[in-house]
């Protein structure tokens, strides 16, 4: 009787374990799972500097036409503004279309610099709204000469929850 029980028992048992680490690790993937106004409370700091969620636009470019000064503030809250600044850059596949902006929801941020021969690739450091002012930190990695000029740019896509005067600084 005995013996019967004990080649039962595996068959019984794994199954029962195989459920129990289940419910368990579902148990741990939940706690991990944020809500975007939690993850934007996490980023909250001690001096009540907010780090925003931004998406970086990507697949469009610089107008030949664009007026370096007539670009007074780096935020770009209208599309008929965006397209002053702006052409889509479209290539083929899915990743090739330009990033939407929807401005009735969100705005731009625009850093942009002057053509020049050298590669300049530009990066995001931090954004930050402090007593309802958004600061861009920003960085630019200088390559190489290049045989053409090109118009280096950082476009970023924010919410407009996030609203409120966009001021820049470059990290050297």
């Amino acid at each position: 009787m005995k013996k019967g029980l004990v080649r039962k028992f595996p068959i019984i048992i794994i199954p029962f374990m195989a459920m129990n680490i289940i419910a368990f690790l579902s148990c741990s993937n939940q706690q991990k799972r944020m809500n975007s106004e939690d993850m934007v409370n996490a980023h909250t700091t001690n001096s009540d500097e907010l780090e925003v969620p931004y998406v970086l636009a990507e697949n469009y470019f610089v107008r030949n036409d664009f007026d370096e000064t007539s670009l007074s503030t780096p935020k770009i809250s209208s599309r008929e503004e965006f397209d002053k600044i702006f052409g889509m850059a479209t290539v083929m596949g899915d990743q090739g279309k330009p990033t939407p902006i929807d401005f009735t929801k969100q705005f731009a941020i625009a850093v942009i610099s002057p053509a020049d021969e050298l590669a300049v690739k530009m990066k995001a450091v931090s954004l930050q709204k402090k007593e309802g002012h958004l600061l861009l930190r920003y960085k630019q990695d200088i390559g190489a000469k290049l045989s053409m000029k090109i118009q280096p740019f950082l476009l970023l896509v924010v919410d407009k929850k996030f609203d409120g005067q966009v001021a820049v600084e470059e990290e050297k």
